[in-house]
C-alpha cells in the first residue's frame, strides 16, 4: 500500500511532466503526427518515471542517476533521426525533458512543493520565449556588459569587503556603501530596460514614470527642453513633471524602507501630504492635455556605467563623513545643512546615509526633519533648472506646483510621530 506522501508526490511528479509537456506539445502542435520527439504525454510519462526511480532507489542515487541516462539515451536517438532529416533542431525541448524526469525524482525523493515551484517556473520560462528573444534584440553590447558588471559588483565584490567602521568619526563601512551602490544601480537599471522595452517614443508619460525611477531630474530637464521648443504642450509637460517627481518620492520611501522602516513611519505624513499634490496635479494637468499634442524623448543614460556607480560612491562617501562629522561637531542643526545641499543634487545620499545616524548621534526628528529638507531642496533644484532650461516659459504652473508641494510636505511634517 502506497501511504499519501508518496502518491502525493507520484502524483505530482506526473503533473510537472504534464505541465512541461502541455506547453512543449502547444508549441509543436502544427508538426506533422509523429514528428514530435516528445510532447504533452511523453514528457507527462518521463515525469512520472522520474518519480517512480526515486520510489524505487535506496538512497544511493544510483537508480535515478541510470533513469536520467536512459532518457537521454532514448531522447538522443529521436534527435538523432531528426538531425539527419532536417537541420533545425532545438535542444529546449530534450532540456525540458530532462528536467521533467528531474522534477519528477525531486517530487518523490525530496518534497512535492519545490518539485511543483520548478514545474512552474520551467514552464514559464519555456513559455515567454518570444519576448525573452524581443527583450534580448532591444539591449545593446554595452548594456549587456553593464549588468554583468553589476553582477560582478554585487556578487563577487560586495562579499569580499570588510564589515567594519573605519574613517573620520568612524562614519563609513565599505561594505555598507557598496550595498547602496548595488542597491541604487540595480534599481536604476531595471528602470532603464523597462524604458528600453517600451520605447521612449510609445509615450511621454510611460517614459516619465519609468525615467523618474532613474532619474527625475533628468525627466525633468528633458520636458524643460520641449517646452523651449515647443514640443509639447503645457498640460501634457505639467502631467509628465507631477508623474516623474512622484516616482521620486516613492523611490525615496522605498529605500528608507529598506535601510530603516522605523524611519519611514514618521514621514508617511510628509511625503504622503506631497504625493497628494503630485497625483492631483498631475490628473488636473493630464485632463487638460490635448491627445494630438507631440510626445518626445527623454535620454536616460545606462545607469550601469561604473562611472557612475563610482560618482555615486564618492558622493555617498562626502555625504557620509559630513552627516555623521557635522551632527558630532556642531550638532543636529549642521546635519540640516549638509542633508539641504546635498539632498538637491542627490536625495539618494540623503536617504541612505541619514537613517544611518538613528540612535547614534541623531534623534529620530532630526533624522525625519533631514530627509524632509533634502526633498525639499530636490524640488526646489529641479524646479529652478526647469526655469532656466526652459527659459522662462510657462514659470506659472511649475512655480505653483513646487509651491503647494513644499507647502503641503511642511504641513505634513507637523503631523509626523516624532
Amino acid at each position: 500500500m502506497l501511504d499519501l506522501s508518496t502518491l502525493l508526490g507520484l502524483t505530482t511528479a506526473l503533473g510537472v511532466g504534464l505541465l512541461i509537456g502541455l506547453e512543449r506539445g502547444w508549441k509543436d502542435r502544427a508538426d506533422p503526427e509523429g514528428s514530435r520527439i516528445a510532447g504533452f504525454r511523453t514528457i507527462g510519462l518521463i515525469g512520472l518515471f522520474g518519480g517512480l526511480a526515486a520510489l524505487v532507489d535506496q538512497g544511493q542515487g544510483l537508480v535515478i542517476a541510470g533513469g536520467l541516462v536512459a532518457i537521454a539515451l532514448l531522447l538522443r536517438q529521436g534527435y538523432k533521426g531528426q538531425l539527419e532529416s532536417s537541420d533545425e533542431v532545438s535542444v529546449t525541448t530534450l532540456m525540458a525533458a530532462l528536467l521533467a524526469y528531474g522534477l519528477g525524482a525531486v517530487a518523490v525523493h525530496v518534497s512535492p512543493q519545490i518539485a511543483a515551484m520548478g514545474g512552474v517556473v520551467t514552464t514559464f520560462l519555456l513559455w515567454i520565449r518570444v519576448p525573452l528573444h524581443a527583450f534580448l534584440d532591444r539591449l545593446s553590447e554595452e548594456e549587456i556588459s553593464a549588468f554583468l558588471r553589476w553582477l560582478l559588483i554585487s556578487i563577487v565584490v560586495l562579499p569580499l569587503l570588510p564589515d567594519e567602521d573605519f574613517g573620520p568619526f568612524e562614519a563609513l563601512n565599505a561594505r555598507t556603501i557598496w550595498l547602496m551602490v548595488v542597491l541604487i544601480s540595480g534599481l536604476s537599471f531595471l528602470a532603464y530596460v523597462g524604458t528600453k522595452w517600451f520605447g521612449q517614443k510609445s509615450g511621454l508619460l510611460l517614459t516619465a514614470f519609468l525615467g523618474g525611477l532613474v532619474s527625475s531630474t533628468a525627466v525633468t530637464l528633458a520636458i524643460a527642453r520641449m517646452v523651449r521648443e515647443h514640443r509639447v504642450e503645457q498640460g501634457v509637460g505639467l502631467s509628465a513633471i507631477c508623474l516623474a517627481w512622484t516616482m521620486m518620492l516613492i523611490r525615496t520611501g522605498f529605500v528608507i524602507t529598506i535601510i530603516a522602516p522605523t524611519v519611514l513611519i514618521t514621514l508617511v505624513p510628509t511625503l504622503g501630504a506631497m504625493l497628494v499634490v503630485l497625483v492631483i496635479g498631475f490628473l488636473a494637468s493630464l485632463n487638460r492635455a490635448s491627445d494630438t499634442a507631440e510626445q518626445g524623448d527623454v535620454a536616460l543614460k545606462n545607469p550601469l556605467d561604473l562611472s557612475e556607480a563610482a560618482t555615486f560612491a564618492i558622493v555617498l562617501t562626502l555625504a557620509l563623513m559630513l552627516s555623521k562629522g557635522a551632527a558630532i561637531v556642531f550638532g543636529d542643526q549642521a546635519l540640516l545643512l549638509v542633508s539641504s545641499l546635498t539632498g538637491a543634487i542627490d536625495i539618494e545620499a540623503v536617504s541612505l546615509t541619514v537613517p544611518n545616524l538613528l540612535g547614534s548621534v541623531v534623534s529620530s526628528r532630526t533624522v525625519t526633519i533631514a530627509i524632509t529638507l533634502a526633498v525639499f531642496s530636490n524640488t526646489l533644484f529641479k524646479a529652478a533648472l526647469f526655469l532656466i532650461v526652459s527659459k522662462g516659459r510657462h514659470p506659472s504652473w511649475i512655480i505653483a506646483l513646487t509651491a503647494a508641494t513644499i507647502v503641503a510636505g511642511g504641513i505634513g511634517l507637523l503631523f509626523s510621530p516624532v
